[in-house]
């Protein structure tokens, strides 16, 4: 169930909406969707069919605190030279988790009431293109507790659709169908689903990630008001198409928001800047104290590299350090490190990325015009126009940054930052939902710092997330308050 994140991730866009953005250099370039999206719209789902066919999924953005529901898309069959799209002709009371594609004509998309009206809800299915859109109705999702949190299809006729647990409550299974005729006929699994160990405990909408046969789904923890205390975010997991699930607890307290594996061990999950890796595909993870920039408004991994990844970012205006957020990076070592894929002085805000290829990948953005031609589109995804080869050399912040006692029982710590040559050195706490809630601007001398006090004592107990951003890059730490 796709609650408080929403929210907070239209919040983090809205100032960066505004920005003009500028024409990267390599590797991407800005793509038009020309008038199949209104401006002023943002990307919530992108898919890579092949390299022509790019299907993307967008939502208005609101100008207040409340995520304004997704309606609406765009359909490329040319590469991104010409855009279809619109409107989506479903109910008016559904919002959409995500889209899935085989082709140019063929589509299936998740969606969910805003009202407590849940007969509507389910999988909808188009065969021309996004023009006409029928609900396939054996994935019922019509109980009071029924949510669709994601659809996927590995092919024409197999595909997988999960949602909350129905009924809802601890030791209640989550509601998962599947098909093996395009969803002409769904089936409800009910006795391999993940069963929910809390009252808390959800799928996330649109977190999720296929590699062959297998799929993940990220969890969600939430009391309401943010992470539940107890029991942390956990990651659901199949094999054999849906057919049977295994479920494994993560080290993020309250969302598995994004998802990535090169392998069917390897693999990445993260919930804001904070990041977890798996060796044993997902069955343990451990957090990744990574350096260089990773941006946390889109994942993936690019097929055919191993342990190749890229992040990207929208400017993050709940902060004031807004520097180095958006944009895009790439890891070419499973995530230990991030390097900056546009150029200094580059600023391009890209939401969601799908790889299709070392050379064939596709990233959202905003859709903008000019002050001249408000209502003409400039802009709407990003294009890759190179190929991205093997394993580069990265700069890591390794060992530079100290911070003790850890854990603390009062709140505070010592800090001692070993990288004199460094002019900027901000330093930014975070806490379990990515809100920053402190910062520190060091001063610009050639000298290291040591003994830097850092008081967290009025917040409370629980994980935070400390980095400290320079010109070579990001080091991380995590801290525990008790």
């Amino acid at each position: 169930m796709k609650k408080t994140l929403l929210t907070l991730a239209c919040a983090m866009l809205l100032g960066a909406a505004a920005n003009a953005q500028t024409t990267p250099p390599q590797p991407w370039t800005i793509v038009s969707v020309g008038s199949a999206v209104p401006t002023n719209y943002i990307t919530e789902d992108i898919v890579t069919v092949n390299p022509a066919t790019v299907w993307v999924l967008y939502r208005e953005v609101s100008s207040g605190t409340t995520a304004l529901p997704v309606r609406t898309y765009a359909r490329t069959i040319d590469g991104g030279t010409t855009w279809t799209g619109g409107a989506l002709n479903i109910p008016t009371d559904l919002n959409v988790s995500n889209i899935t594609a085989i082709d140019g004509n063929t589509a299936w998309i998740a969606a969910f009431s805003t009202t407590s009206n849940k007969t509507q809800q389910g999988v909808y299915k188009t065969t021309d293109g996004g023009v006409t859109w029928t609900k396939q109705g054996t994935a019922t999702y019509s109980q009071a507790d029924s949510f669709p949190n994601g659809v996927y299809f590995f092919d024409a006729n197999n595909g997988v659709t999960f949602g909350d647990p129905q009924p809802a409550g601890i030791g209640q299974r989550m509601e998962i169908y599947t098909t093996t005729n395009g969803g002409t006929n769904w089936t409800r699994n009910t006795t391999s689903a993940p069963v929910v160990n809390s009252n808390q405990e959800y799928g996330l909408a649109g977190s999720f990630f296929a590699l062959g046969n297998t799929i993940w789904h990220g969890g969600v923890s939430d009391d309401g008001s943010g992470p539940a205390s107890g029991q942390g975010a956990r990651l659901y997991k199949s094999t054999d198409r849906g057919l049977t699930w295994t479920a494994a607890d993560t080290d993020l307290p309250y969302a598995v928001s994004n998802l990535a594996f090169t392998s069917p061990s390897r693999g990445l999950l993260s919930s804001g800047f904070d990041l977890l890796e798996t060796l044993d595909g997902g069955a343990t993870n451990s957090t990744l104290l990574y350096s260089g920039h990773f941006r946390g408004a889109g994942l993936d991994a690019v097929p055919g590299l191993n342990n190749t990844y890229v992040s990207v970012g929208v400017i993050d205006t709940t902060s004031t350090l807004q520097s180095g957020y958006n944009g895009s990076s790439i890891s070419y070592d499973g995530g230990q490190t991030w390097k900056d894929m546009l150029s200094r002085g580059v600023s391009i805000n890209q939401y969601e990325v799908d790889m299709f290829s070392p050379s064939v990948g596709f990233t959202g953005s905003f859709t903008q015009g000019t002050t001249a031609n408000p209502n003409v589109n400039l802009t709407g995804v990003t294009k890759l126009n190179t190929v991205i080869t093997g394993s580069k050399n990265a700069v890591a912040l390794r060992g530079v940054l100290q911070v003790f006692p850890n854990p603390s029982n009062d709140g505070r710590f010592t800090m001692n930052v070993n990288l004199p040559a460094a002019t900027k050195r901000d330093l930014t706490v975070t806490d379990a939902l990515g809100r920053v809630v402190k910062q520190i601007k060091l001063n610009a001398t050639g000298a290291a710092v040591q003994n830097q006090a850092l008081d967290l004592s009025q917040f409370k107990a629980g994980v935070y997330t400390l980095r400290l951003v320079t010109e070579q890059g990001t080091a991380v730490e995590k801290l525990v308050v008790n």
